[in-house]
C-alpha cells in the first residue's frame, strides 16, 4: 500500500487532497520503521478511503488496472484496518522497549524488566488470538524472558 501510493504521483496527490499528513515511506525512516509506518497508516485510515472512493480515482486512466482495483478493495477492506490496529499495538510495547535502549544509563536489568512488562502486555491483548500472541513470544529473543 505503502509503495503504490508513494510511486504513482497521481495517486499522491489525490491522496494529498484528502489529508495533511504524509504516508510514511520504508525507505524515509530507520529505528522501527514498521511500527512508524503501520502508525502513520493508522492515522490516515481515513483519507485513504476517501481517496479510494473520490471521482478523481475512478476518472483516473489507471483505476480500472488491477492493481489499482486492489488497493482499492485493500483500503476499504475493513479487517484489513483492524489486523493493522492489533499489530500496531502488539509492537508498540516492544517498540517503546527498544527505543528506551537509545538512552545512555540503561541497564540490562532495566531492560529486561521492561520487556518482562511488554510480553504481559501481550499476553493481556485482546484484538489478536492466541496463536497470534504465542507467535510473537515465540520470538528467540523472548524465549528465556517469557518464563
Amino acid at each position: 500500500m505503502v509503495t503504490f501510493f508513494c510511486q504513482k504521483a497521481k495517486v499522491l496527490a489525490m491522496f494529498r487532497e484528502h489529508s495533511k499528513l504524509e504516508i510514511k515511506n520504508l525507505t524515509t525512516t530507520c529505528f522501527a520503521y514498521m511500527w512508524i509506518v503501520f502508525s502513520r497508516l493508522h492515522e490516515v485510515k481515513v483519507p485513504l478511503r476517501q481517496t479510494a472512493v473520490s471521482a478523481i480515482w475512478n476518472d483516473w486512466d489507471e483505476s480500472s488496472m488491477e492493481e489499482s482495483k486492489s488497493m482499492q478493495r485493500l483500503c476499504l477492506d475493513e479487517s484489513f484496518l483492524d489486523s493493522l490496529k492489533a499489530i500496531l499495538s502488539l509492537i508498540t510495547s516492544i517498540y517503546k522497549d527498544l527505543w528506551m535502549t537509545d538512552f545512555e544509563r540503561v541497564t540490562l536489568g532495566l531492560f529486561v524488566h521492561v520487556m518482562r512488562i511488554a510480553i504481559q502486555e501481550i499476553r493481556e491483548y485482546t484484538l489478536v488470538n492466541e496463536d497470534q500472541k504465542n507467535e510473537i513470544l515465540e520470538i528467540r529473543s523472548f524465549k528465556n524472558l517469557n518464563k
